[in-house]
């Protein structure tokens, strides 16, 4: 049941990224790869960022390391004044498949710097996670460098 209920998460997510849903200056996609350090559920994944509200988005990851998985986060981010740098904090779920299927909360932390010239973002992040599925286990080592294009609606 869990696995079927994350099958609709890319259409909810397409729904998001509908450019009729976004009518008000500010929202726009960042969409990217991310490159997975550690030993997360969620780790090397493609990234697809939303912004719902200019300092509120919603950050979806399709993972193909392992088996995959997909992961739904909800973050806010902090603008560092007069620097083109931002901090970013967030939490979320994740479910990974196969034959050792793990469902689970996440929280993610980072610094994100935007190329004033062009598009173009750079990320460092760490993405704890908790399994709950299977067994109660905390993995702490969740780093993350994302490289992401911005798409203005």
């Amino acid at each position: 049941m869990l696995v079927k209920s994350f099958k609709i998460l890319p259409f909810f997510l397409l729904f998001l990224m509908n450019r009729s849903f976004a009518q008000e200056p500010g929202h726009h996609i960042d969409a990217g790869f991310r490159l997975g350090l550690g030993n997360a559920n969620i780790g090397t994944s493609v990234t697809a960022r939303y912004f719902i509200a200019p300092k509120l988005a919603v950050s979806g990851m399709l993972s193909f390391s392992g088996p995959g998985g997909i992961a739904l986060l909800v973050e806010k981010h902090f603008g560092i004044e007069d620097m083109p740098l931002q901090a970013f904090l967030g939490a979320g779920a994740y479910a990974r498949f196969g034959s050792k299927a793990f469902f689970g909360t996440q929280a993610i932390a980072g610094l994100e710097y935007t190329f004033p010239q062009y598009p173009v973002m750079i990320a460092v992040d760490w993405k704890p996670e908790l399994n709950l599925l299977r067994s109660l286990e905390f993995r702490p080592g969740g780093f993350g460098l994302t490289l992401r294009y911005r798409l203005d609606l």
